[in-house]
């Protein structure tokens, strides 16, 4: 499942770069897929009456109509999000989508393309539009939010799934975790007694 990637996340700078790029109808939706993680046709078929963006504890209430598992799911919002969500919503009743269409591959490449954002990467890993999803993924790892935790964010059954296939490497702070870890003695292993005789 791990060796055969065809997608890549985008790092925070270049979703920053995405956002300022696409107009405001399309920039709110890729807010919202990278903040949520919600699957294209999920996104799709949200009504705001399926959004709940007052309060301390904004959500989304996934009803199993329009899960991939067929069952009702909730799905957090972080302030930024819930901020945009209620500037988006303007006099949109309870029974209106949230979005009227989301962005085509066309519109994605082209927002890419403004954004200076190469659509296949020297690997050959390309961004479409679901690299939002392992996007968030990464962003979890990287925050070091635990496995398990990122797993139900995700909404993934299988653990392995959000680590092996939705985390990109790549983007993980790897030297800086290494930069981390804990003095050995070192110096005392290169100028110990050994070296001293030598001396």
């Amino acid at each position: 499942m791990k060796a055969d990637k065809k997608r890549r996340a985008l790092s925070p700078a270049e979703i920053r770069d995405l956002l300022d790029a696409a107009p405001p109808e399309r920039a709110i939706c890729y807010l919202l897929l990278v903040y949520t993680g919600l699957r294209r046709a999920e996104a799709g078929q949200l009504k705001w009456a399926h959004l709940h963006l007052d309060g301390l504890n904004a959500h989304i209430e996934l009803p199993p109509t329009i899960t991939k598992s067929g069952h009702a799911e909730a799905v957090r919002l972080v302030p930024e999000l819930a901020a945009a969500l209620r500037d988006h919503r303007g006099n949109a009743s309870d029974r209106d989508p949230v979005f009227a269409a989301i962005p085509s591959m066309p519109d994605f490449r082209d927002d890419l393309a403004d954004a200076g954002i190469e659509e296949v990467d020297a690997r050959g890993r390309k961004v479409v539009l679901h690299s939002l999803r392992h996007s968030l993924a990464t962003m979890l790892a990287a925050s070091g939010v635990p496995m398990p935790v990122a797993q139900r964010i995700m909404r993934h059954r299988d653990i392995k799934l959000t680590a092996e296939v939705y985390t990109d490497e790549g983007l993980l702070p790897l030297h800086a975790a290494m930069q981390a870890l804990p003095s050995l003695g070192g110096a005392t292993v290169a100028h110990g007694p050994k070296a001293a005789r030598e001396a």
